[in-house]
């Protein structure tokens, strides 16, 4: 089965019923970016992997990277989440729905975009990079969103790789 394929099929939630990847993105969204990390420690290099999609299931560009050690797992995915929204923002892509597993990333960009300012936003390990993707996803119609983490097997293993292998950033298309 083809890796966008997989996208697509159907999970079990809490609910009886069904659900699917298409059913949570945003209508508004043209693109969504799947996005994690891989964290071992804090004295080991960390990974960072992301894919953009069409709204129809196509994958069209993947980044992943190692990247220096983070103090925690919270930093490397907001660094991933970082790293991803520079590059779609470089790209000039618009209307993009990014997706992470770590609740707490977006729950604190949510928190940053509801505000007029960052200044009553709670400081944490990450609130640079909470920042930066604030400031870089403004005017872009980037939205972002918790998912669970059944959904981001290609970005994790990605992202495992990357820390592996000590891998050099590294961006490809795939489809246009």
């Amino acid at each position: 089965m083809a890796q966008e394929e997989q996208q697509w099929q159907p999970v079990r939630n809490s609910s009886p019923r069904e659900i699917t990847l298409a059913e949570v993105i945003p209508q508004t969204a043209q693109y969504y970016c799947l996005v994690d990390a891989s964290w071992k420690n804090q004295t080991e290099p960390s990974g960072i992997g992301w894919s953009l999609y069409s709204i129809q299931g196509i994958q069209i560009l993947q980044g992943s990277s190692s990247v220096q050690p983070t103090n925690t797992a919270f930093e490397a995915e907001a660094l991933a989440m970082r790293m991803a929204t520079q590059q779609l923002r470089a790209l000039r892509f618009t209307n993009v729905a990014l997706f992470s597993d770590c609740k707490r990333v977006i729950d604190e960009i949510k928190q940053g975009m509801n505000m007029e300012t960052l200044s009553n936003v709670c400081i944490t390990e990450a609130h640079s990079m909470i920042q930066d993707i604030y400031s870089l996803s403004k005017e872009q119609d980037f939205t972002f969103h918790y998912i669970s983490r059944i959904w981001l097997h290609s970005v994790d293993e990605r992202a495992k790789l990357a820390r592996e292998h000590n891998q050099n950033y590294v961006i490809t298309w795939l489809s246009s």
